[in-house]
């Protein structure tokens, strides 16, 4: 009899409990899937939030190489500028002092600028005697600033046309420069031959020929 009334009993709470634990169940249910769904949005927030630092650092590494390239571009332009420089000054020394040599070794390599008129006599026969650097001037101009300058001077006043141009641009004494003044027998009283030591005469063709060998030897440059 205690039996019959255990087991009636039982079988009248087993539906109390089974509605129980599904109740349980979904609720815990429920939680993991809010859970779930938070920790969703949270790591797509993340997953955002990286994004945008990824975006912000290509960003800096692109600006980082544009700048360095900018900078390498520089660095290249003035190492060869600074090298193409160096390069031009020595080359210049050196033709500057082989040109001295062949000066002294060979003076009819010397450039030499004459008279477009009034010598175009002495100026074929330089030709002939192979002076072949020659060049003419009309005046005095800043063509007659360097090498061997012949002035046609049969008065005085051309005597002082050849000082004011040389006083006027600072000339005088200057060892790269040389002036030959073809005088064709004339005599002067300005003192160009006395008051400059870079000055020399020439009286006919034999002494023309003559100053140009002792100016050659004589220029330094």
């Amino acid at each position: 009899m205690y039996l019959l009334l255990t087991v009636t009993l039982l079988s009248f709470s087993q539906p109390f409990l089974a509605s129980s634990d599904s109740a349980k169940i979904a609720q815990l249910r429920g939680e993991f899937q809010s859970q779930i769904q938070a920790l969703s949005k949270t790591q797509a927030a993340r997953i955002d939030s990286l994004k945008i630092e990824i975006a912000e650092l290509n960003t800096k590494v692109n600006f980082y190489e544009s700048a360095a390239k900018w900078l390498m571009g520089i660095i290249a332009f003035i190492s060869v500028t600074a090298v193409w420089g160096f390069v031009r000054r020595q080359t210049k020394k050196f033709n500057d002092a082989l040109d001295k040599a062949i000066y002294r070794s060979e003076p009819r390599d010397m450039p030499v600028n004459l008279p477009a008129s009034g010598m175009e006599k002495q100026l074929e026969r330089l030709r002939q005697l192979d002076f072949y650097k020659l060049t003419t001037h009309p005046w005095l101009d800043d063509t007659c600033t360097k090498n061997c300058v012949v002035h046609l001077a049969t008065e005085e006043q051309h005597a002082e046309d050849l000082k004011q141009f040389i006083d006027h641009k600072k000339l005088k004494d200057r060892a790269d420069v040389v002036f030959v003044v073809y005088t064709k027998g004339a005599q002067f009283k300005s003192g160009i031959f006395t008051d400059y030591d870079n000055v020399t005469m020439a009286t006919n063709h034999l002494t023309l020929v003559q100053a140009l060998f002792v100016a050659a030897r004589g220029m330094i440059r």
